[in-house]
């Protein structure tokens, strides 16, 4: 199960493009179009992107959760992520370990129990993702996405609905508190939706460059993908 979630995370955060349902797209595109016509639309995109500004320098701890299309959990893991832009560490520590690391265009995932490294080159061409997002692309939040909020009990919610045909997941919700963002949530044209939530999250902090560096264990194998 756990290769499931990390799958589903680098699929959703770090990829962009794959056919989609026809139902489904017809769906996203009818909220699309009834959205992107509206004033408030462009202020809702201006009042996200002032808020993605101000996320640089990150610390955070992480639980994710990975639902079906029946709504049950299917996988889950905790674990903490750092990201100061242009790159990004994402380590689980529970169930199993595991760390991701996005370092300019290069993306390299390490599986302790498995002693191997995965490396792979993030596609530039596939668009804006949640990963994309939050390392500061803003100037795709207008035109690759519609954009709605609503505020609810001190929380500002965007709901982010993707205009590409090819898009690999079907809406974004991302919320924030007192300009923190505080969840993440993805729902994919599988039906699946994956849920994350930020606790003791830091901003503005000072971050090595040495932690977006991987050392790895003499004998690792590495994997080109």
């Amino acid at each position: 199960m756990f290769q499931i979630a990390i799958t589903n995370l680098l699929a959703l955060i770090f990829c962009g493009s794959m056919t989609i349902t026809v139902v489904a797209l017809e769906n996203a595109s009818a909220a699309v179009t009834t959205q992107s016509q509206t004033q408030e639309g462009v202020a809702d995109a201006r009042a996200l992107i002032s808020l993605i500004d101000d996320f640089d320098g990150v610390r955070a701890e992480f639980k994710q959760q990975i639902l079906d299309s029946s709504n049950q959990v299917i996988d889950e893991s905790n674990g903490r992520l750092a990201l100061k832009r242009p790159n990004f560490r994402w380590q689980v520590t529970e169930p199993f370990a595991q760390v991701i690391v996005a370092k300019g265009a290069r993306l390299q995932i390490y599986d302790a129990d498995l002693a191997q490294v995965t490396l792979q080159d993030l596609d530039a061409s596939a668009g804006a993702t949640p990963l994309t997002l939050l390392l500061g692309d803003t100037e795709a939040l207008s035109t690759d996405f519609a954009i709605q909020r609503t505020d609810q009990g001190g929380q500002q919610h965007f709901f982010l609905y993707p205009k590409s045909e090819t898009a690999l997941f079907l809406q974004i919700e991302l919320r924030f508190v007192d300009r923190k963002l505080q969840y993440l949530g993805v729902w994919d044209s599988a039906g699946q939706f994956t849920r994350i939530r930020l606790n003791q999250l830091k901003i503005d902090q000072t971050i090595a460059d040495e932690v977006f560096e991987l050392v790895l264990p003499e004998g690792t194998d590495v994997i080109r993908g």
